[in-house]
């Protein structure tokens, strides 16, 4: 092998494309254009070098002992492909990483791997075919992957551990033998528009300290679990979608403040929602339909509040709570579900605007403090309305101001101490005065035209 010596910052001419030698880069170098294949060879960027690579092919003939190490300085990647080899690029010292428009496929361990203090950039990427990991990272300051692809790998296809900023946009990931990718940091992480399916094991895990934000990401078809979110002191979802996870559709554990938005969950193999030790959670617009076992369970809470949500035709219970400090409802439909709401060792349980219907069992609560559920709709729950029995000594379920599909109040088939009048009509669960008024007002303003003072009511837009 013969090359012209580099001076900073010039392009290296090749006089000949296949490497037998181990390649040093200890200066800024360029190769553009070149078509070049190594035998039993690796490329080592060291001593702070530069190695830009544009328009051109690496080909590792080698699947043992042949890389692009990046063992102290910076890989510029662009417009490029680098093929087989055992890791495609690795580093285990400290440098940078930059792809853009390239590809990197065919690896015999993991395609990517980076462990030490790298910063790692991939723009409009793929990397795909290998027997490991797609891309590994470990211990990196800042990682930044924008629309790219990922897919046919062995094991994950992104692994990435204490990770001091992730940030991900438009990356796809699919038909990998374990989990589609997972995170692990104590800093921040932010996923947007992110696809995972076709995973032998789950679709995405987040272990990241600080906080984590997902937007607009849809996981299906997944071997584990969908979604799975352990130890953040905050996290944001919204826009999300998890089909056809085989195990729970969204697991979340040992969070601090959760938030949800706009999330559909369907057709898991266990739970829809699996959540234990929050603090503080809110569910917006959460839809979660036939799950396996439970469409939501929570287990250790201390505040949990649920607005305009769905939780329908599911194997087991709809709601599950156990073990928490305050649980509201509002404007929620829990239907057709084996069990409505299951609720254990709460301080404070309260509902209101809702409907739970078409249940085998409506609601369950064991060893609740205080129960309250207003303004909802209960009927035709096979087996009962509200099971009180085990409520508590001296403790009532107040399920006043309720449609429960029948005037007298001994037709309704319920147990325990619960007290269900008054009973009002349906229409006032539909109906209110304007679209500000608050059904309990409309309610009061109702009695009050029962004796005497008539009030008029229009339907809301």
């Amino acid at each position: 092998m013969i090359m012209i010596p580099a001076s900073q910052g010039k392009t290296v001419p090749i006089v000949e494309n296949i490497f037998t030698t181990e390649q040093i880069i200890s200066v800024d170098t360029t190769w553009d254009g070149q078509d070049m294949s190594f035998n039993n060879a690796s490329v080592i960027i060291t001593n702070g070098a530069t190695l830009t690579i544009i328009n051109s092919k690496l080909n590792f003939l080698d699947f043992i002992n042949s890389t692009l190490e990046v063992r102290d300085g910076k890989l510029i990647l662009k417009s490029s492909s680098i093929i087989n080899g055992d890791k495609c690029i690795s580093g285990a010292s400290k440098g940078s990483v930059y792809i853009e428009d390239s590809i990197i496929e065919n690896c015999n361990d993991d395609s990517i791997e980076l462990i030490g203090s790298y910063n790692f950039t991939m723009y409009r990427s793929s990397v795909n075919s290998g027997a490991g990991h797609g891309i590994q990272l470990e211990g990196l300051s800042n990682v930044y992957i924008e629309e790219s692809i990922v897919y046919d790998f062995v094991k994950n296809g992104i692994a990435a551990d204490t990770i001091a900023k992730f940030e991900i946009k438009n990356l796809t990931i699919y038909d990998t033998g374990n989990r589609g990718m997972r995170v692990e940091g104590n800093g921040e992480a932010s996923f947007e528009e992110i696809e995972i399916y076709n995973t032998g094991g789950d679709g995405l895990r987040s272990d990241v300290k600080d906080s984590v934000a997902m937007k607009d990401i849809y996981i299906y078809s997944v071997g584990g679990d969908g979604l799975q979110v352990e130890k953040a002191d905050k996290a944001d979802f919204k826009d999300i979608r998890i089909v056809d996870a085989n195990e729970d559709g969204f697991k979340v554990q040992n969070v601090d403040i959760l938030n949800l938005e706009n999330v559909e969950i369907k057709n898991s193999g266990s739970d829809g929602l699996d959540t234990e030790f929050v603090i503080d959670a809110t569910l917006n617009n959460v839809n979660i339909t036939n799950s396996v076992d439970t469409g939501f369970e929570i287990d250790v809470v201390d505040n949990l509040y649920i607005d305009s949500s769905n939780i329908n035709n599911n194997g087991l219970t709809g709601l599950q709570f156990v073990n928490g400090t305050k649980i509201s409802i509002s404007k929620t439909k829990i239907n057709e579900n084996k069990m409505g709401i299951y609720i254990q060792l709460l301080d404070n349980f309260s509902a209101e605007y809702s409907d739970i219907s078409n249940n085998e069992k409506g609601i369950e609560a064991v060893n609740v403090s205080s129960a309250d559920l207003h303004y909802s709709t209960i009927v035709n729950n096979r087996i009962f309305g509200i099971n009180a029995s085990a409520i508590g000594d001296g403790i009532t379920f107040n399920a006043t101001y309720n449609y429960w599909g029948v005037d007298d109040s001994t037709k309704i088939v319920n147990y325990g101490s619960v007290d269900v009048s008054p009973i009002v009509d349906s229409s006032l669960i539909e109906y209110s005065i304007s679209e500000n008024t608050p059904i309990s007002i409309a309610i009061m303003l109702y009695t009050i035209g029962i004796i005497g003072i008539p009030v008029y009511f229009r339907r809301k837009r």
